[in-house]
């Protein structure tokens, strides 16, 4: 039988309503899910597939906290995983959407 091992992460939400000026929150999350990932590793085969679903952003404006941690992200494995992103309700920018594109 052959099996496939996928990562999946969901809902991250590196700003939170609130903390959205507290970087080191962001930082915080980043490192944690990072030292999880790691430690996993440690016991397991790298994934061949990454499925990140929905709500990576807060609200659709502001990935640089994400671009971060998808870069510290790849850096943890020795091949290249094929990456699936799925985007949710909170990575969009409600100021771009009106009657006629609406969610």
């Amino acid at each position: 039988m052959t099996t496939v091992s996928i990562l999946h992460l969901s809902d991250i939400h590196f700003k939170v309503k609130g903390k959205e000026d507290q970087p080191t929150f962001c930082q915080e999350i980043r490192s944690k899910i990072l030292k999880a990932i790691r430690e996993h590793l440690n016991h397991h085969e790298e994934p061949e597939y990454i499925a990140i679903t929905g709500d990576i952003a807060w609200d659709g404006k502001d990935y640089s906290e994400a671009k971060i941690f998808l870069k510290e992200l790849k850096s943890l494995f020795s091949k290249e995983p094929v990456f699936l992103i799925v985007p949710g309700n909170h990575d969009t920018n409600r100021d771009k959407v009106d009657k006629f594109s609406s969610l």
